[in-house]
């Protein structure tokens, strides 16, 4: 029974998509998962707790790879030994799809202190910081800050945000609020700001992320359609296509295409025929085969183009 058990937690975790699990009892934060980023700025203590050791006023950040978003559940303790402020507060990115976390990436995270002393969750893309679930005011207005974190989102996009300090024996909900904005994760990741004084003063522990890979359910849009050259014509589409099983037929004696050159994006693609288009002459191209990379197929598959007779 010993071999059996040691075999499943070998194996299991790879069944369990979008997990991570971590209380650092490892003593460090590169292996199972394994943590990257300003690595300089963070330890594991010896309460086998990860915790901050900027030296200097600094934004510092640890992600691993997660792709957890629909139907998924995020927790984590945190500590600050200090009563946050806007230039002192601690972040939890549910979602990235960047693992910089600091160079403007689109996903989800919840702030813990700021200007409010809330508890509350942002969408960012790019640079844009939005707030979409505004926490309780003064919930942080407190030092030290001893609470867990934990945020549920289903395959809808609806969030629903929780804390729970030390003093309390269950959560409390923040909010409610649903948002689809970011549609993939790649990366879960920790985040801090610091003064000088305060390099020291967080603590994050008891992570757990579950949940499932966003699936693809939106149609492409062919939005592009277009005479290239006498012989030419290009094709676009509203995102990345797979023309490997794709076919292109031209009416009035035009036929197949006899190249086809997709974009490096896979946005478009250029298809060249024998013969030239007449002008006068309207041409109905059929396509068979047209999907995105999840499988998803356009809701048009045929298009007419001609060129004015002058």
């Amino acid at each position: 029974m010993k071999n059996i058990s040691v075999f499943l937690a070998i194996f299991v975790p790879f069944f369990c998509f979008g997990q991570v699990n971590e209380t650092f009892l490892y003593g460090n934060f590169i292996n199972n998962p394994i943590w990257t980023g300003t690595s300089s700025n963070f330890f594991v203590n010896p309460s086998m707790q990860l915790q901050s050791k900027a030296t200097v006023a600094s934004t510092s950040y640890l992600f691993t790879p997660s792709e957890a978003i629909d139907d998924a559940t995020w927790e984590c303790w945190v500590k600050i030994n200090y009563n946050p402020s806007s230039s002192n507060y601690a972040s939890i990115y549910l979602v990235s799809d960047k693992n910089d976390l600091t160079s403007g990436c689109n996903g989800y995270y919840v702030q813990i202190g700021g200007t409010n002393d809330e508890v509350s969750l942002f969408v960012q893309e790019g640079t844009t910081k939005t707030k979409i679930i505004d926490g309780v005011d003064k919930r942080t207005d407190r030092n030290p800050v001893d609470l867990r974190v934990k945020v549920t989102r289903d395959a809808d996009g609806n969030f629903a945000l929780y804390s729970k300090l030390a003093s309390e024996t269950d959560y409390v909900l923040e909010g409610t609020t649903q948002n689809t904005v970011v549609k993939n994760s790649n990366y879960f990741g920790l985040l801090y700001v610091n003064t000088a004084s305060t390099g020291s003063y967080y603590f994050f522990d008891d992570i757990l992320v579950t949940g499932n890979k966003a699936v693809d359910k939106e149609l492409p849009i062919w939005n592009q359609f277009n005479i290239e050259a006498p012989n030419q014509l290009k094709l676009g589409f509203s995102e990345a296509m797979n023309f490997s099983a794709s076919t292109f037929t031209l009416d009035n004696g035009m036929g197949n295409p006899i190249s086809m050159l997709i974009s490096a994006d896979k946005t478009s693609i250029e298809l060249t025929f024998a013969n030239d288009f007449q002008k006068g002459k309207m041409y109905n191209l059929q396509t068979t085969g047209l999907a995105d990379l999840a499988g998803n197929v356009p809701s048009t598959t045929q298009k007419s183009i001609g060129i004015i007779e002058k």
